[in-house]
C-alpha cells in the first residue's frame, strides 16, 4: 500500500500516475488523506490497484479532477463535498463511493459504463448534470431518505434530502419527476442514513 498523508495538509498540484498495484498477490491501494485535501482544476490521478481512497477532516472541493483505479474508488469527508466537472473512473464491475458528513454536491460528473455500484451519502445530496451510467447500481442516501419512501425531491434544494436539481440522468434517459424515475430510475435506490445505536 501506498498512503500519502500529512498532519496538516496534502496539496496535489500536478498529475500523477502509480503502477505496481497489479503484482501477483497482492491486493495494493493508494490513499490520500490529512484534515485538508486540495486537489488543483485538471489535475488527474491513476492507481492500477485495488482501491483509490481520498478522505479528509475539512471540505473537499474538486473541480475538473479525473480520479482513476483499476478498481474501486472513494472519496469521504467529515463536512461537505463539492464536485464540479469530475471525472470517476473505476474498474469493471467495481464501486465508487462518495461521502460527506454534512453535505454532497455534484454538478456534472461523468463515470465509466462497466461499474457494479455508485454510492453516494451525506445528510443532503444535490445533484445536476449527471448521466449514471446504464446497468449500475445506484444508492443515494441522505438524512431523510426518499419522499414517500421511494423518490428524490425534484427541482429545487430541500435540507436533508436527495435533490435532482438539474438535468439528472440514468442510461441517458432524463428523470425529473416521479413519473419518469419510475420509467427510468430501477436501479436507483433513494434511502435513509442509519446511523447506529450509541
Amino acid at each position: 500500500d501506498l498512503a500519502l498523508a500529512a498532519i496538516e495538509e496534502v496539496h496535489v498540484e500536478d498529475s500523477f500516475a502509480v503502477y505496481g498495484g497489479k503484482k501477483s498477490g497482492t491486493d495494493s491501494g493508494l490513499s490520500i488523506g490529512a484534515p485538508r485535501v486540495t486537489i488543483d482544476s485538471g489535475v488527474a490521478i491513476s492507481f492500477d490497484g485495488l482501491y483509490l481512497g481520498i478522505g479528509a477532516d475539512e471540505d473537499i472541493s474538486l473541480n475538473n479532477v479525473t480520479l482513476q483505479c483499476d478498481n474501486h474508488l472513494g472519496l469521504a469527508s467529515l463536512g461537505d463535498v463539492s464536485l464540479t466537472n469530475v471525472t470517476l473512473l473505476g474498474g469493471h464491475r467495481s464501486k465508487v463511493f462518495v461521502y460527506a458528513q454534512n453535505t454532497l454536491t455534484v454538478d456534472g460528473a461523468t463515470f465509466s459504463q462497466n461499474l457494479s455500484q455508485i454510492h453516494m451519502e451525506a445528510k443532503t445530496v444535490n445533484l445536476s448534470n449527471v448521466d449514471f451510467p446504464y446497468g449500475t447500481d445506484v444508492t443515494l442516501k441522505s438524512e431523510l431518505g426518499g419522499i414517500n419512501g421511494r423518490y428524490p425531491n425534484f427541482g429545487n434544494i430541500e435540507t436533508g434530502r436527495v435533490n435532482f436539481i438539474n438535468d439528472v440522468k440514468y442510461g441517458g434517459h432524463p428523470i425529473d419527476s416521479q413519473q419518469s424515475f419510475d420509467q427510468h430510475g430501477g436501479f436507483i435506490t433513494i434511502d435513509k442514513i442509519h446511523n447506529p445505536a450509541p
